[in-house]
């Protein structure tokens, strides 16, 4: 009964599920690289592009729920988030991957925007 008092509906979903607002911008911005990526790579940099530029906002929610288990953003915002991209190996067939535990989203090397584009 306390939490009754304390929250109404609407802020006791956000505590729990997280905020629907999804500011990608913003997570661009936290974003870690690791395993030999960093944020003037051109693969990172099509990423970013594809994401921010090309997606929508479903596609966008589903790359979040493939990366991190979720499609909702934490309740400060995708910013607060600690989000991972590392490269998996050099320019290859394989599909993206993650672990979601880590919010980690692992990417080959792809050699092209277009090949980095289908692949996601």
């Amino acid at each position: 009964m306390i939490i009754k008092e304390l929250f109404d509906a609407k802020n006791l979903e956000l505590m729990i599920c997280g905020t629907r607002v999804l500011d990608f911008g913003e997570l661009k911005k936290s974003a870690y690289y690791r395993n030999g990526f960093h944020e003037m790579m051109p693969v990172v940099q099509w990423f970013w592009d594809i994401v921010l530029n090309e997606y929508n906002d479903d596609q966008r929610r589903k790359l979040l729920a493939f990366s991190t288990g979720s499609d909702r953003a934490p309740v400060k915002g995708l910013g607060a988030m600690r989000f991972i991209i590392e490269m998996d190996g050099e320019d290859s067939e394989k599909l993206p991957t993650s672990h979601t535990c880590f919010n980690q989203l692992l990417i080959p090397k792809y050699s092209s925007k277009e090949k980095l584009r289908i692949k996601l």
